[in-house]
């Protein structure tokens, strides 16, 4: 089988054998997967989606509101969710990433929407949110932070664990504070992610799966879910620091988290401890920087001790491909990339402007109104330093 990998836009040659058993081996946990007896029938998922929809709608006394939950109903020929895996291969044993597609299924036009209202509120409950790689390397920059120890944490098989009853307790609550508000009463918000949620049937090998616990990655609603559980749980574990343990910097890519600390390594296990006791479903485990150098998402940070003073450095790796996409601020790109490596077959093939060569050059970006117009300029990232 041919795929591509979790991380990194590698692409995976994998025995079909070995796929299937490590597929197998995710669907076999009975905690989180229940084995169906027969597959999913598609047009039967449909009318039991539609039928909860119109009951959830009919609770609706505003006229407006019911005729907006109506509107996602499923009207299309569905399709029934299916799973497959994608490679982590930058883990021992290269295990799959269970993904259910849902494209096509009676409840995506729903978790669309609910996706869609939802994601305004992230970063509201935590400034810890990072939306991609550049905001992280601004959030470094801006820490001027370069004497404590770097770590990351992540969380453990987050969207399975995903507690559905904590998210929405929570966001009621800040409902109930006049922090949020929905576009219909919140009841009968929470009642439609609950149904989305519920809803994971999926089939792999013509064999019928559900889902039991926690939310499937796939659906459009599932990272905006999640995002918004590890708002509240990081807000929680910092709340419940000390002084000595709390890190000066704490940023999250959903359940990546990178953090810079003041203590020792019993610090560092304090708290550990204290992000594992907020629920008992999700679960950290923890990294540490080693040579003064920690990867995280799609760079390295690195501590540079050459200088007068210590300066902590962030560069993209040499295996990242930057494309510059017509309409990209300059300023965007600038954050990005310091330096860049045009290889000579590729300046050959592309037109490059002026001021980019074959040789290391610094990227002055010539372009009017700071906005780069060269469709699609293919560069390696090298150790152009983006210093804090």
């Amino acid at each position: 089988m041919i795929m591509r990998a979790d991380k990194g836009g590698a692409t995976v040659v994998m025995n079909t054998r070995d796929y299937l058993e490590k597929a197998y081996a995710l669907l076999n946990d009975t905690q989180t997967y229940l084995t169906l007896r027969s597959p999913p029938i598609a047009t039967k998922m449909q009318q039991e989606f539609n039928r909860k929809l119109r009951k959830i709608a009919n609770t609706l006394s505003d006229p407006l509101h019911k005729e907006l939950v109506l509107s996602k109903i499923s009207s299309r020929s569905p399709s029934v969710p299916y799973f497959y895996g994608v490679p982590k291969v930058h883990k021992p044993g290269c295990p799959l990433r269970p993904i259910i597609a849902a494209c096509g299924s009676p409840q995506n036009t729903l978790a669309e929407w609910l996706a869609q209202v939802l994601s305004q509120f992230l970063g509201t409950f935590s400034s810890a949110h990072l939306q991609h790689s550049f905001q992280f390397i601004q959030r470094v920059k801006d820490s001027n932070w370069v004497d404590g120890r770097m770590a990351s944490l992540d969380v453990t098989a987050l969207f399975t664990n995903v507690p559905l009853d904590y998210v929405i307790t929570k966001l009621q609550e800040e409902h109930d504070q006049g922090n949020v508000t929905f576009p219909i009463p919140a009841e009968q918000f929470f009642s439609l992610i609950r149904l989305c949620v519920s809803s994971t049937v999926f089939q792999f090998n013509n064999q019928g799966f559900a889902q039991k616990e926690g939310v499937a990655m796939g659906s459009p609603l599932t990272p905006v879910l999640a995002n918004i559980c590890m708002e509240f749980v990081e807000k929680e574990i910092l709340n419940r620091c000390d002084e000595e343990t709390k890190p000066v910097l704490w940023a999250r890519y959903v359940d990546d988290i990178f953090i810079i600390f003041k203590g020792t390594d019993e610090k560092l296990k304090k708290l550990v401890e204290i992000a594992n006791s907020i629920l008992p479903s999700i679960k950290f485990t923890t990294e540490v920087e080693v040579d003064s150098k920690l990867p995280f998402l799609d760079v390295l940070v690195y501590r540079d001790c050459n200088r007068q003073s210590s300066t902590l450095v962030v560069s993209f790796g040499r295996s990242f491909l930057v494309p510059i996409i017509y309409g990209v601020p300059r300023l965007a790109f600038d954050h990005a990339i310091c330096k860049v490596i045009v290889d000579e077959d590729l300046c050959r093939l592309f037109d490059l402007p002026g001021g980019f060569s074959p040789c290391r050059a610094v990227c002055t970006g010539a372009a009017d109104e700071g906005i780069y117009h060269r469709s699609f300029i293919p560069v390696w990232a090298l150790a152009g330093p983006i210093t804090s």
